[in-house]
């Protein structure tokens, strides 16, 4: 019954963080090199959001029509069906260090200012993204040696519904929880110990001199990331404190969706809020893209071809309403794009 309605919730809260990353990553996609970093994990949070609804349909769908609470399939024939496994395995990899990636940048930027545009410009670029997914389905293949190495062993079996800590194994899950216990408070240290150095470079006025980064973006970027990783950290710990123990003790079988829940309401969802609050670079963004679909689109200009308004709709430059349309003059002759009239070039010479 409870797993029912965790099924039920997921689709919901997935399609939350799917639209809200959506929109994020529509407004920051022509935006400034400087804030990449948002949007390279708004782009994590969209398949984050995408596999949530299809991990709740699916669960939906087993819970109908499937053999529900028994345990007949093996894990690795679970990444052949709900492949949002899959992605999970990738996203919480990825997501994580993206964010400790994030960190570090606001670090070296207090390191090396003026040579830090030259150097973030190689991992800020779309090519430096590739290398960094790569890098992130590198380090997500252990969660997949569980299924592998028991993909003959016939009684090795798990619940039909796929639960995540079940497919990846119950060892490599512990560890992955633990990371993202402990992920996010390394990356709110290494910003606070960005702050410190900010503080100690401002004292003297040569050490703050000359930066290549602008002073309000900086500033922008350190509360975004800074922000993220109090979420992250409380999508991990609140659910223990609020939930029953059955909702997060492992042995339940529901710890994945009640942390999975809990994260999508607390970081992606939040995110749009988050940013039109503490990043007004994000408001500015918004305003450019809605105004370009949103202006007026009324034509200020006639041509010939069109029919003759209304009288007195149309005035020539003088103010005086001229009754035979814009591209007639007052005294009725042809001007603009219609020609002059025949008569009237009747003197010109032709070439």
């Amino acid at each position: 019954m409870i797993e029912d309605v965790l099924n039920q919730i997921l689709p919901v809260v997935g399609f939350s963080s799917l639209v809200s990353s959506i929109f994020i990553a529509l407004v920051l996609f022509k935006g400034k090199t400087t804030f990449r970093f948002l949007l390279f994990l708004a782009i994590l949070d969209i398949l984050q959001g995408a596999s949530t609804i299809y991990a709740g349909l699916y669960g939906v769908f087993i819970s109908i029509y499937g053999e529900k609470g028994e345990k007949t399939i093996r894990p690795f024939k679970c990444f052949l069906t709900a492949f949002h496994n899959i992605i999970w395995a990738f996203t919480d990899v990825s997501s994580i260090l993206l964010l400790l990636l994030f960190s570090i940048d606001r670090v070296l930027q207090m390191i090396i200012p003026v040579q830090y545009k030259k150097v973030s410009d190689i991992y800020l670029s779309w090519r430096g993204f590739i290398v960094y997914l790569f890098i992130s389905a590198t380090a997500s293949i252990p969660a997949f040696q569980f299924a592998m190495t028991t993909s003959s062993n016939s009684s090795m079996v798990i619940n039909t519904a796929c639960r995540h800590n079940e497919v990846v194994g119950e060892e490599y899950y512990n560890q992955h929880i633990l990371s993202y216990q402990i992920f996010p408070f390394i990356a709110l240290i290494i910003l606070i110990i960005s702050l410190l150095l900010k503080g100690i470079r401002e004292t003297s006025p040569k050490w703050s001199y000359n930066w290549s980064e602008d002073r309000v973006d900086s500033k922008q970027l350190f509360t975004a990331c800074f922000l993220r990783s109090v979420l992250t950290c409380c999508s991990i710990y609140l659910p223990a404190t609020v939930l029953p123990e059955r909702f997060v003790s492992p042995s339940g079988g529901l710890i994945d969706y009640s942390l999975r829940t809990f994260y999508c309401i607390f970081v992606p969802t939040l995110q749009p809020l988050i940013y039109t609050f503490f990043v007004p670079v994000f408001n500015t963004r918004v305003q450019l893209v809605f105004n370009r679909y949103s202006h007026s689109t009324k034509r200020e200009w006639l041509s010939a071809s069109d029919p003759p308004p209304a009288p007195g709709e149309v005035k020539d430059k003088y103010g005086e309403v001229n009754p035979f349309g814009s591209w007639y003059s007052s005294t009725g002759n042809v001007v603009g794009e219609a020609g002059l009239p025949m008569e009237m070039k009747s003197n010109i010479e032709r070439k």
